[in-house]
């Protein structure tokens, strides 16, 4: 099904005359989608996060039960120009049907398919849900973790009803030839740190940090990263996400070139020390921007000494500078060897839009968590204090 909206039909006179022809399109059909989808993706302003292959990989992790519906609302001016796409996963439970973007917290950013220089405003994205959503049937929009700019153009989906979501992302442009990256990137005492880590591990046997491209490599390193990180979230008293079957079948997708022959969306690289992997570091990419969504290294103290994974870390980004690559992100949360990589801050806010009753009713206890949860993050003595109370995972 596509809806067509006459988005601004009886908006106020000031926005009318701002938008004049603009009109929202929903789109449920699968087919619909993903034409749409991938032809104006070719073109748009987006974060890897929103890449078709990106998220049709992500879609492995559902099962049939609890699979969301997908829908896409497209955003187009009065020649029928798309402006933007996007794309919602819409959720019914208990009488209340809310619509988020499509990967949950594995994706770090969550931001509209934006046209270079005609993006809507944020008038116009708040006029274009309200339409959309009745229309669809939807209560409440959130929006987590939307990046108020991308390469320096404004997404204004953040700036609707939204607030600084709890923790910030951290990024890093690059504007130097790949020999010249740690020179760049780490002072002289790092240098020497870094050296004096690399040195440990080749004692070891020979180390080198590569790109896993075959499925024998793929599988390889994902057993790798998944024992490593069982290891790590059961050390820390943590529940373990990458448990669940699904998302591990998500994962091996990812990682894997995709139906079409085109390439994987997800670049998984191992550091190797002689047949060991010691290390795996994964981004998705989309252009020349990698953003990284996840690390692990072996927990042995004799290794972990040696920090293989921020080693790994720095010989990506000198074999990705080398191969033309410009924007490498950490993704959300501030932790001390993020701000070592990337200097840059990212300012984020999350989106709260009700659009019936009952969504203005949740709206406020959800903006107050938003809150909450950042205030803790923010805070060295309440996270501690959170840390301290809250309880072990299940068994």
């Amino acid at each position: 099904m596509t809806t067509n909206l006459d988005v601004f039909d009886d908006a106020p006179v000031a926005v009318q005359d701002a938008s004049v022809g603009l009109v929202v399109d929903v789109l449920d059909d699968p087919a619909a989608i993903a034409s749409c989808w991938r032809d104006f993706e070719r073109k748009a302003l987006m974060s890897p996060y929103q890449s078709h292959a990106w998220v049709s990989a992500y879609d492995h992790c559902w099962q049939d039960r609890r699979r969301p519906k997908r829908m896409l609302l497209r955003v187009r001016n009065e020649a029928g120009a798309v402006r933007a796409l996007l794309p919602l996963d819409v959720f019914s439970r208990r009488g209340l049907t809310v619509a988020t973007m499509p990967g949950a917290g594995h994706a770090n950013f969550h931001m509209p398919l934006l046209a270079h220089g005609g993006a809507p405003s944020a008038d116009e994205w708040a006029e274009a849900l309200q339409r959309a959503g009745r229309a669809a049937g939807i209560d409440l929009f959130i929006f987590r973790h939307q990046p108020q700019a991308w390469h320096v153009e404004e997404n204004a989906l953040a700036a609707v009803m939204s607030q600084p979501s709890p923790s910030n992302g951290y990024q890093l442009t690059v504007d130097f030839p790949a020999a010249e990256a740690r020179t760049r990137i780490l002072s002289p005492k790092r240098r020497r740190v870094f050296k004096s880590k690399e040195r440990a591990l080749s004692e070891r046997g020979a180390f080198v940090a590569r790109l896993m491209e075959s499925e024998e490599d793929v599988r390889r390193a994902l057993a790798a990263f998944l024992a490593q990180k069982a290891e790590r979230f059961a050390a820390q008293k943590i529940a373990n996400p990458f448990a669940d079957p699904g998302i591990q079948a998500f994962l091996l997708a990812a990682c894997l070139p995709q139906p079409d022959g085109s390439p994987p969306p997800l670049r998984l690289y191992a550091l190797l020390v002689g047949n060991e992997i010691v290390a795996t570091r994964a981004g998705t990419v989309w252009g020349t921007h990698m953003s990284v969504m996840f690390h692990s290294f072996d927990q042995r103290p004799e290794i972990s000494r040696s920090s293989p994974a921020e080693v790994l870390f720095i010989h990506m980004i000198e074999a990705l500078t080398a191969e033309g690559f410009t924007h490498f992100d950490l993704g959300v949360g501030d932790l001390p060897y993020k701000r070592v990589f990337c200097k840059e801050v990212m300012e984020l806010r999350d989106g709260i839009v009700p659009v019936s009753a009952k969504g203005r009713l949740l709206a406020p206890p959800l903006k107050a968590a938003v809150w909450a949860k950042r205030r803790v993050k923010q805070s060295e003595r309440l996270s501690a204090l959170y840390q301290r109370l809250k309880p072990a995972p299940a068994a």
